[in-house]
C-alpha cells in the first residue's frame, strides 16, 4: 500500500467515493427553482374588445370601456373629421358613435374586434350629421366653419378619392372590412389583428388580400384605383385635426353614466 501523498489536498466527505455533494446539489436546485420563477411583473394578456365589453355589461366597469375608447379613438376621430369639416360636428359624431356602442355592447362577441363595427357606425353617424348641416338653409353664413376647405384638404381630387374609399369600405363584408380597417386606418400589425380577432396570422393575410381585391374591384367601377385611394388616405391622415385630449375622457364619462 502506497503511503499518502503529503502534498495532496485533504479529502472532504463529499469527495469520498459514493458520497453525494450536498452543496453542489443544493446550488443546482436553487438555480433550477430560480430559473422557473417569473422575472419581473407577470405580463397581462390583452383583452379583446368583446371581453372588455362583457366586463362593462356585467359589472359596469368604466375602466374596461375607457380602454376600449382609447383603443379605437384615433380611428373613429379620423373617420368623423374626414366626413365633417367642422370640428364641433366631428366631436358630436365621435361621442355619438361610442354612446351607441355602450347601448349595443352585447352585439359584439367576446372573440370579435369592434373596429369594423365602430367604423361603420362612425361613418353613418358622420354622414347623417353632414346631411343635417346641409339641410339647415336658414343657418347664417357667419356660423359656418371659418377654416378654408383648401387648407384642410388641399387636393380636391384626393378628397373625393377618400370619400369614395370610405363609402366602399363601409359596405364590404365584415370579415374583410375589420382587418382592412385595423391594418390601414389603425396601423396595426397582422399579428395584432390575429390576436384581436382570435384567428391566425395566415387567416389575417388571406382576408386582407381578399378584402383588397374586393375593394379594388368596387373602386374601379367608380373610376378610382386602389393606389390612388390609399394615397388619399395618407393625405387625409396628415391633414386631419388632432384628437382633443379631453374628448376620450368625456366620451367614457357620458357612455358609462
Amino acid at each position: 500500500m502506497n503511503p499518502p501523498d503529503p502534498l495532496a489536498s485533504p479529502t472532504t466527505p463529499s469527495e469520498a467515493p459514493g458520497s453525494v455533494d450536498r452543496t453542489a446539489s443544493g446550488a443546482a436546485l436553487r438555480a433550477l427553482l430560480s430559473r422557473d420563477q417569473p422575472r419581473g411583473p407577470t405580463p397581462w394578456v390583452t383583452a379583446t374588445d368583446g371581453e372588455l365589453l362583457a366586463q362593462f355589461i356585467q359589472r359596469q366597469d368604466e375602466a374596461a370601456f375607457s380602454r376600449l375608447v382609447e383603443r379605437h379613438a384615433q380611428m373613429v376621430w379620423r373617420v368623423t373629421t374626414q366626413v365633417l369639416r367642422n370640428p364641433h360636428d366631428a366631436e358630436d359624431a365621435f361621442q355619438a358613435t361610442f354612446l351607441l356602442l355602450a347601448r349595443k355592447a352585447s352585439a359584439i362577441r367576446a372573440s370579435d374586434s369592434a373596429a369594423g363595427w365602430l367604423y361603420r357606425v362612425a361613418h353613418r353617424t358622420a354622414l347623417a350629421a353632414r346631411r343635417r348641416t346641409q339641410s339647415r338653409r336658414e343657418q347664417p353664413l357667419e356660423s359656418e366653419p371659418t377654416t378654408e376647405p383648401e387648407r384642410e384638404f388641399p387636393d380636391l381630387l384626393s378628397r373625393r378619392a377618400l370619400t369614395v374609399l370610405m363609402q366602399e369600405l363601409a359596405v364590404l363584408p365584415t370579415k374583410y372590412q375589420t382587418p382592412l380597417v385595423m391594418r390601414y386606418l389603425q396601423g396595426r400589425s397582422r399579428r395584432a389583428i390575429a390576436e384581436a380577432t382570435d384567428t391566425t396570422v395566415a387567416s389575417v393575410q388571406g382576408r386582407l388580400a381578399r378584402g383588397k381585391k374586393l375593394l379594388r374591384s368596387r373602386l374601379v367601377r367608380r373610376g378610382l384605383s386602389l393606389s390612388a385611394a390609399m394615397a388619399a388616405l395618407g393625405i387625409g391622415a396628415s391633414s386631419a385635426h388632432a384628437l382633443p385630449a379631453r374628448l376620450t375622457e368625456q366620451t367614457t364619462t357620458h357612455a358609462t353614466a
